[in-house]
């Protein structure tokens, strides 16, 4: 399997992990943004479990995404590791919301999708990060 991403090129893969962290921070930030732009109408219509869960949560996806971006960018010699680590935290943290908090039977249609997709980011990311020096 590594010798696929080899032919793929490290280029591509340091981009592809790039533009995923980068689209991830992007994500969290609108979701904080506007979690605290429409607070009073989240709070009218009682979405459920509330503006501060989705401020807090946006929040984190925020950091999460930042940190390892900015730690897959660095020269620091640990970095691919801590960026490994954000991403086991954050797909953890994505699956206990998606499990446990988003009960809607709408979120559960595409779960095998969504397991792939990660698995797929999981190798993309290990296999960029172990050519990192």
């Amino acid at each position: 399997m590594m010798q696929f991403f080899e032919r793929f090129g490290a280029g591509a893969l340091r981009w592809l992990t790039i533009g995923f962290w980068a689209a991830l921070a992007l994500l969290g930030g609108l979701r904080l943004w506007q979690s605290l732009a429409l607070r009073p109408y989240l709070l009218e219509v009682n979405v459920q479990p509330g503006p501060l869960y989705l401020t807090l949560t946006g929040a984190a996806q925020l950091l999460a995404a930042g940190l390892a971006l900015a730690a897959y960018l660095s020269r620091w010699r640990r970095g691919g590791q801590a960026m490994r680590l954000l991403a086991a935290l954050w797909v953890l943290g994505f699956w206990i919301d998606r499990t446990w908090v988003a009960t809607s039977p709408a979120v559960r249609v595409n779960d095998a999708f969504v397991a792939v997709f990660l698995a797929a980011w999981l190798l993309i990311l290990w296999a960029a990060t172990s050519q990192q020096k």
